[in-house]
């Protein structure tokens, strides 16, 4: 391979890798701090979507019960005693697999967690 050859060779080696700007799959090392493939990201190269960092509510469920005691004239309520009954969707942790978008060369957005059903 002359010199030539190598130049081109090596221009598509580069023009193949920047055309890799696909979704990918990463992995959550800690909460703003992802890992794909060999490469770890930090959050001063990630944008994340707002729903990725909070936990969110998606079905609000709340049980109360009011404990009485005694009979007759001695009835009473001791009050009341409620427990979160709600269903979370949790923000990202270590673990998580989250699909990663790559905008440019050095900045990426995280588009959400990956789940299997």
């Amino acid at each position: 391979m002359d010199g030539k050859e190598k130049l081109i060779s090596v221009i598509r080696k580069v023009i193949k890798r920047e055309r890799q700007e696909e979704i990918q799959i990463g992995e959550m090392v800690s909460d703003s701090t992802i890992k794909i493939k060999d490469l770890e990201i930090d959050k001063t190269q990630l944008y994340f979507i707002e729903t990725c960092t909070v936990d969110i509510n998606i079905k609000l469920g709340i049980v109360g019960t009011n404990a009485v005691g005694g009979a007759g004239d001695a009835a009473h309520t001791h009050g009341w005693s409620f427990q979160d009954t709600s269903t979370y969707i949790k923000k990202l942790k270590a673990g998580d697999k989250v699909a990663v978008y790559r905008i440019n060369k050095g900045n990426f957005i995280v588009l959400g967690k990956l789940v299997s059903l």
